[in-house]
């Protein structure tokens, strides 16, 4: 039987239920306009993820239950859809589920079974797993259900149902590397199960987590598909050939149908490089962080040097030249050259641009207090930062820092002074990483 399948790679929004409702409606209307026969969402779509301690509210996953409640009356009913949501146990503790949704009523749900507890994550204080594998049935093929971690174990007794076809939603980050871990991953699992495997992963920026996509589905020998490019917002929409009739599913929602018709070409998108990706994953950090934080704009300090220079080029390709303010604070210790780097990077970008000249604030600040060595040293790197969210308070923009990892893996760098910022872009990437990208 060949199943139509759509897997909405889309970037959801921790907190924003009607948001995520809407973006959840908007793609299963497009899978409809696709004649798909079922559509996957990401982990937790409907309330973001992670949710962290959000789930231990129990409002919050009383909002949950209900914005999926209102949800499934705007679905169109005739497709099934998979939808990531925060509900809880019969005694009252958080669970991470998906609801299989069709004829406008949840038919049936899964917990998800692993938690991990490593680390960015810290699931095993936020929810409490499932028990149980879930099965139902569709066009007469037995889908099995898991959800992210879960396939980072053996799915053996998902194995033993015998599943036609598993889907997996997941909440997975972006890290160097990750991408040839996952689709070893995908493909282990269903060589495992002896089924296809189709995982949709989701997008975005999300406080200091970055998710890229790469939405993977593979046939029962591992053999690759479909493959979704990274950083980018997409449905894709997959026919499947899968085994009808292997197991004895949970729930029944059609013992058989009609195939979509036409066909659906498959797609493989090319991989980046290495500094592809991170370049994208800082960009797409940034942007969502701005933008989901209500942010309109960012300041930053300009020094003439690479690191400010690159944080500033990030903040261009994430936001737009318009929306970034570039600040240079020369000293008396400044050469001309830096400023004059500076300047002309402000010129070449298009960015918002201006000098404030900190030696009568740094000579003030020395009259009034004794300072000798370090400490003196250290006055210039602070008043800059004081100037920064001096800045930042009357105007409203963000500030980012320009630290990066090797600077604050040796605590190279002025507390209250080049450390300010609301958000630093390149803290998880090395000085050489730096070079390389710039």
């Amino acid at each position: 039987m060949k199943l139509r399948v759509a897997l909405a790679q889309i970037n959801p929004t921790v907190g924003d239920l009607a948001g995520n409702a809407a973006l959840v409606a908007k793609y299963t209307s497009d899978a409809v306009k696709a004649s798909a026969d079922v559509v996957v969402f990401p982990e937790m779509v409907l309330t973001g993820y992670p949710v962290e301690d959000l789930a231990m509210r129990a409002s919050f996953r009383s909002a949950s239950k209900n914005a999926l409640a209102q949800l499934v009356s705007a679905l169109d009913p005739a497709i099934v859809s998979v939808v990531g949501y925060l509900d809880e146990s019969p005694t009252g503790a958080p669970q991470n589920n998906v609801a299989i949704i069709h004829g406008a009523k949840v038919v049936a749900t899964y917990t998800k079974r692993h938690l991990p507890n490593y680390g960015v994550f810290d699931e095993f204080r936020n929810f409490v797993p499932g028990d149980s594998t879930l099965v139902v049935r569709v066009k007469g093929v037995d889908i099995g259900i898991a959800i992210c971690e879960d396939i980072w174990h053996s799915l053996a007794d998902l194995a033993a149902r015998k599943p036609g076809l598993v889907l997996v939603p997941n909440g997975s980050p972006y890290e160097r590397n990750k991408d040839d871990a996952r689709l070893a991953l995908v493909q282990k699992r269903a060589e495992e199960v002896g089924a296809p495997l189709a995982y949709v992963n989701m997008t975005g920026g999300q406080d200091d987590l970055v998710f890229d996509g790469d939405t993977i589905v593979v046939d029962a020998q591992g053999s690759v598909i479909s493959r979704a490019a990274q950083f980018e917002d997409q449905l894709i929409v997959v026919d499947i050939e899968s085994a009808t009739q292997t197991s004895k599913p949970d729930y029944v929602i059609s013992e058989s149908g009609a195939e979509a018709s036409g066909v659906v070409a498959p797609a493989v998108a090319p991989r980046m490089s290495d500094h592809q990706e991170i370049w994208n994953a800082l960009v797409m950090g940034l942007r969502d962080y701005v933008a989901k934080n209500k942010f309109r704009s960012v300041v930053v300090g300009l020094s003439g040097g690479i690191d400010s220079a690159l944080v500033a080029a990030i903040a261009v390709d994430a936001l737009g030249a318009q929306c970034v303010n570039g600040v240079a604070m020369p000293s008396k210790y400044s050469s001309d050259h830096s400023v004059e780097d500076a300047t002309a990077f402000a010129a070449n970008t298009g960015i918002h641009f201006k000098t404030v000249a900190i030696e009568p604030m740094v000579e003030s600040f020395m009259q009034s207090i004794t300072l000798k060595g370090v400490a003196a040293e250290n006055i210039q790197a602070r008043v800059r930062g004081t100037t920064l969210m001096g800045i930042s308070n009357q105007e409203g923009h963000l500030v980012l820092a320009t630290g990066n990892k090797s600077e604050l893996a040796v605590g190279y760098s002025t507390l209250y002074g080049d450390a300010v910022g609301g958000f630093a872009p390149i803290k998880d990437i090395y000085k050489t990483d730096v070079w390389a990208l710039a």
